[in-house]
C-alpha cells in the first residue's frame, strides 16, 4: 500500500510541479522499504520460490518506484527546486545498495531454510551468497561500461574484491 502510495504521490507531484508531493514520494518508497525488509522477519513457507515469491516482489516495488522517480528527476529537470537537484543520483545509489541487499537478504534465507541441516544449509547460503555477489558485481561492471559511469564501474570492482574477501576468510 505504501509503495502505490509512494507512485500516487509521484504522479501527482510531477504533474503539479510540487515539492512537497515529491518528498511525499520519498517518504512513502522509504516506508516501503522498511515494510519490505520486515517481511523477511517471517518466515516463508519451504516450497516457495526463490525471488519468485509474493514477500520478494513485495519489498522490489520500492526500488522500481525509486527508479521511475529517479529517472523523472533526471529527465525534466526544468521544474525542479534546486534542493532536488542531488535527489536522482541519491535514489539512483540508494536502489542499487538496497536491491543488493535484497537479493543477498532472499538467497541467504532461502537456501538456509532449504536444507535439513542448518550447518550445512548455512554454509551452502554463504557460498551461494558469494555467487550472487559476483553476478552482482558483473552486472555493475557491464552497466557501468554501457552507461559510461565511473563510480559503478569502481562500485563493481570493491563489490568483486569484498567477494574475494568473504571466499578466503568465511566459505573456505
Amino acid at each position: 500500500f505504501t509503495a502505490g502510495a509512494a507512485w500516487a504521490f509521484h504522479g501527482v507531484g510531477a504533474r503539479r510541479a510540487s515539492y512537497e508531493l515529491r518528498m511525499a514520494t520519498v517518504f512513502s518508497m522509504l516506508l516501503a522499504v522498511v515494510l519490505g525488509i520486515w517481511g523477511y522477519a517471517f518466515r516463508m513457507e519451504t516450497h516457495s520460490h526463490m525471488i519468485l515469491n509474493l514477500r520478494f516482489l513485495a519489498a522490489l516495488l520500492p526500488a522500481i518506484i525509486a527508479f521511475v522517480v529517479a529517472r523523472t528527476l533526471q529527465r525534466l529537470p526544468e521544474w525542479l527546486d534546486p534542493r532536488e537537484k542531488p535527489l536522482a543520483p541519491i535514489l539512483y545509489g540508494g536502489m542499487a545498495v538496497f536491491l543488493f541487499g535484497l537479493i543477498s537478504l532472499e538467497t541467504y534465507t532461502h537456501i538456509s531454510s532449504w536444507m535439513v541441516d542448518h550447518e550445512r544449509g548455512r554454509w551452502l547460503a554463504q557460498m551461494a551468497l558469494s555467487l550472487v555477489w559476483g553476478g552482482y558485481a558483473t552486472a555493475l561492471l557491464v552497466l557501468g561500461f554501457r552507461i559510461p559511469q565511473a563510480k559503478l564501474r569502481l562500485a563493481a570492482l570493491a563489490l568483486f574484491g569484498v567477494t574475494a574477501v568473504k571466499l578466503v576468510l568465511i566459505d573456505m
